[in-house]
């Protein structure tokens, strides 16, 4: 398994005019609607920060996993690349 995302929320009280459902109609033309929680970031900006930090982990497992057995000139190309990069 990969780099785990941890998100924090909380419920709070929806405005009057907020929608907190989900209408779909399905394939066969039946109306649906599924009631929400109301939820909400605990907080914004700790959730870009993990976002960021687990976009980076993520990308780094993908091409660890991508170039698992690539020649070593395949390697040394993506270290410059990610090196020259600012992370």
């Amino acid at each position: 398994m990969g780099p785990t995302l941890k998100v924090e929320v909380c419920l709070y009280k929806p405005a009057a005019e907020e929608i907190i459902w989900y209408e779909w109609t399905s394939e066969s033309g039946d109306m649906h609607k599924e009631d929400m929680p109301p939820y909400c970031l605990k907080s914004r900006a700790e959730t870009a920060s993990r976002l960021c930090h687990y976009t980076k982990k993520s990308s780094l497992a993908y091409l660890a996993e991508l170039l698992d057995g690539a020649d070593r000139i395949v390697w040394d190309t993506f270290n410059i690349a990610l090196r020259s990069h600012v992370w």
